[in-house]
């Protein structure tokens, strides 16, 4: 029999064997991780904890705007010569130099050759996240510039959703995307960019990501002694933001004559867990393990019904049950099915809400109209009020769906027998 070891829940997940770790007096974090496959390869990431929801309503967009400038100039690389090294190392912009803006979190990457004059390479390549770090160059003229190139991105961009804004709820999020607005990028100024970067682009807030066909010690003592002159800033008025939904029920719908069926949603938004410790990874399995149990039993009854429980945004896990059917009257017929499978009568089909009020006319929760026949295409999103997602089991774990899982598993073996 092979010895039993308890690990305490509280166990912190260790990092892949290899990994330097390590932080800096100025607060300065990074990863550092032997890996010979691809071999004579490095790559390298800038990842700084601030994005679009740190903006005030003056810097609007700007988060986004300096990833742009970043690219054109810094202490060291001055104009475009830092791009113009590394694609004479044989790299391509775009695809091996790049960079995203995100509501929390602006990341840069690159990689880079070692087969050939390794250690101007690494040393170049530390100059380059350390000039992100200390030393963009904020011009006037390329600021101008940028915004017509950042105008065009934004009128190129479709977020693929049509409930996205439903989605992504009622809080400082719906209000802060990254791209911004036409009016914000054309109201950016040198100095506004200038007091976001100076206030935000601080050691404390940045962590240093280096893997690849490297020693980890030699990296990590470069890093020592490349980055240890950056001054340790405090930033006192960050925070880190939640997806905030007002309390009751969101309903959206949209018609589309291209497609011949009709599909509807349930979103419940509940907290996510990150999986830190072993007691986080025992709740998030326990979240899995429960979705897992829902699938079954609607195969079991020949329901072609999805449900998922994915990570959305900030703090939040979105659970979503998807059906479709040819009409609202298969959808009707399908809510029904899985209420009789245990979901009770709080389910919610194309048109109608989550929760039927007591005046709700029985033939549609909408228009009083029946619509047995209607053939319209909609995906309709809901939340469930506070009572109802901690009934459900959504609240009373860090995992929001955890705390239904055993329940589950005891009404499986109950219809087993």
């Amino acid at each position: 029999m092979l010895p039993y070891t308890a690990c305490p829940q509280s166990t912190p997940i260790l990092l892949p064997p290899g990994t330097v770790e390590g932080r800096l007096p100025n607060g300065l974090h990074y990863l550092i991780l032997h890996n010979a496959s691809p071999a004579s390869r490095v790559e390298f990431r800038l990842i700084m904890r601030v994005g679009s929801v740190q903006e005030t309503e003056q810097e609007k967009g700007c988060a986004h705007f300096l990833e742009h400038i970043t690219f054109g100039g810094t202490r060291h690389f001055p104009k475009r010569s830092l791009v113009e090294y590394l694609e004479s190392l044989g790299m391509k912009y775009g695809q091996d130099i790049n960079a995203f803006t995100g509501f929390d979190r602006t990341i840069y990457m690159f990689a880079v050759p070692t087969d050939f004059a390794k250690d101007e390479a690494l040393d170049r390549s530390l100059l380059i996240l350390h000039d992100w770090l200390d030393g963009v160059t904020i011009d006037p003229e390329k600021v101008e510039n940028e915004k017509g190139i950042i105008l065009e991105e934004l009128r190129g961009f479709d977020p693929e959703d049509d409930f996205y804004s439903l989605k992504i709820g009622q809080g400082i999020f719906s209000h802060r995307m990254p791209l911004g607005t036409t009016d914000d990028i054309r109201k950016v100024t040198p100095q506004v960019l200038k007091n976001y970067y100076h206030k935000w682009y601080v050691p404390s807030l940045a962590t240093l990501v280096i893997v690849g066909d490297i020693s980890p010690l030699e990296i990590e003592s470069k890093i020592k002694e490349r980055f240890k002159s950056l001054p340790g800033r405090p930033v006192n008025d960050f925070r880190n933001y939640p997806l905030e939904y007002t309390r009751g029920i969101h309903l959206a719908s949209i018609r589309d004559s291209l497609q011949p069926r009709t599909k509807a949603e349930l979103m419940i938004p509940h907290p996510c867990t990150v999986e830190r410790t072993m007691e986080d990874a025992i709740a998030k399995e326990k979240g899995r393990l429960l979705v897992s149990a829902i699938s079954s039993r609607f195969r079991a009854r020949k329901l072609k019904t999805d449900v998922t429980d994915q990570w959305y945004l900030s703090d939040k896990n979105h659970f979503v049950l998807t059906v479709a059917g040819e009409n609202r009257k298969e959808n009707r017929e399908k809510n029904r099915n899985m209420n009789a499978s245990g979901s009770g009568d709080n389910g919610k089909y194309c048109g109608k809400t989550l929760r039927k009020p007591d005046n709700a006319d029985e033939k549609d929760g909408t228009d009083g109209k029946d619509d047995t026949d209607d053939t319209e295409q909609c995906g309709q999103y809901g939340r469930y009020e506070r009572y109802e997602l901690v009934r459900t089991g959504a609240n009373r774990q860090p995992n929001g769906l955890a705390d239904g899982a055993e329940k589950a598993e005891k009404a499986e073996k109950a219809e087993k027998g």
